[in-house]
């Protein structure tokens, strides 16, 4: 398209191809090629309250983006109740939390030894 003229609110536009012309208002149009997807998906998973329960170890970012573990107390309509490791209680959101994964519970798989002469 060609810019043919500039108004107070819009900008008139001629399409190059079958020279139509278009009256386009300047919030459509996109200078600076910025992001403009309503939602942007994110490779971070939000939780939510079906996948937490009760005892649960987990983490979140508190105040000045300090990494917090604790333990979950209670299950709210849209916060979590948990317990720190220094003795604080907070609130958070579900979405703010992460999954920590336990690796008391885990057990190696057993090693088989194959007897050899070297």
């Amino acid at each position: 398209a060609v810019i043919e003229e500039i108004r107070r609110n819009s900008v008139c536009v001629r399409n190059k191809n079958d020279g139509k012309p278009w009256i386009i208002p300047f919030y459509f149009i996109n200078l600076q090629n910025t992001n403009t997807d309503i939602h942007i998906r994110s490779a971070h998973k939000k939780l939510d309250r079906n996948q937490l329960q009760v005892g649960e170890n987990i983490s979140f970012t508190g105040r000045d983006d300090q990494e917090m573990y604790g333990t979950i107390v209670q299950l709210n309509q849209k916060t979590v109740s948990v317990l720190t490791q220094n003795g604080e209680r907070w609130r958070v959101g579900y979405g703010l939390l992460s999954k920590i994964l336990d690796a008391d519970g885990y057990e190696a798989p057993e090693r088989k030894m194959i007897d050899a002469d070297i």
